[in-house]
């Protein structure tokens, strides 16, 4: 009966051990499972992800250490960049946003595009939306890519509100001014108060402007203009 008794003990300790092991085996496959699922945030800004600024290729994106500030790298919008996970600072047309770069995601960010339509002729200027900062410059007829949002834009002085849209083209049409007459001269374009000399140019010389009016001067004459979209206006000097 002892030895029947002492082998039914063994038998309930083995049964025991078994037991526990599989508990603690269900404890860390429960626990891997989990980490898989809900990954701590310490894991998840290991390894690497990557950042994509959408867009036509037409502008450079530049990507910063959100702490430090040391430029990490830049490229082409529409071209995706490779980043280690972590915080970073990303500037287009040198407006910044912010990007929390997790492993094994792509982080995407949206921009639009921005026209003066023009010949070409001459340059137009884009502000941030206060007036305050120049982000860029190019000539009509030239698309430059911005983040979504308010913009102001500057053609011989003269401003307009513009907003860019993600993945669509804001489009602000010109108009050209002509003065005819006497090549040798010049002519002297003002905002429509005559106040505010904006620039000048020969006459028989076009002079891209925004739709609006303007006062001209030749001489000592003065003229008005009424500038429309895509359109010549034209002004005829005769000494």
């Amino acid at each position: 009966m002892s030895k029947k008794r002492e082998t039914r003990n063994i038998v309930a300790l083995i049964l025991i051990i078994i037991l526990i092991m599989l508990l603690l085996c269900r404890d860390k496959i429960v626990q891997t499972i989990n980490q898989t699922i809900h990954p701590k945030s310490s894991e998840v800004l290991q390894g690497e992800g990557s950042l994509l600024v959408a867009g036509q290729g037409h502008a450079l994106y530049y990507v910063f250490h959100a702490e430090s500030g040391e430029k990490v790298d830049f490229t082409r919008t529409g071209s995706e960049m490779p980043l280690p996970a972590g915080k970073y600072k990303v500037t287009l047309q040198g407006v910044e946003k912010e990007v929390l770069i997790h492993r094994d995601e792509q982080y995407k960010l949206a921009c639009g595009t921005l026209l003066v339509n023009g010949i070409g002729k001459d340059l137009y200027e884009v502000y941030d939306k206060d007036g305050q900062v120049k982000l860029n410059f190019t000539s009509t007829g030239q698309a430059l890519e911005f983040f979504p949002g308010s913009y102001i834009v500057q053609l011989h002085g003269i401003s307009q509100n513009v907003t860019v849209f993600s993945g669509d083209t804001s489009v602000t049409n010109t108009g050209r001014l002509l003065v005819s007459g006497n090549a040798s001269d010049l002519y002297y374009v003002f905002d429509q108060n005559g106040q505010d000399k904006l620039d000048f140019t020969r006459v028989d010389n076009e002079m891209e402007l925004l739709p609006g009016s303007y006062v001209v001067k030749v001489q000592e004459r003065h003229m008005t203009a009424e500038v429309k979209p895509d359109e010549i206006t034209e002004l005829v000097f005769n000494n």
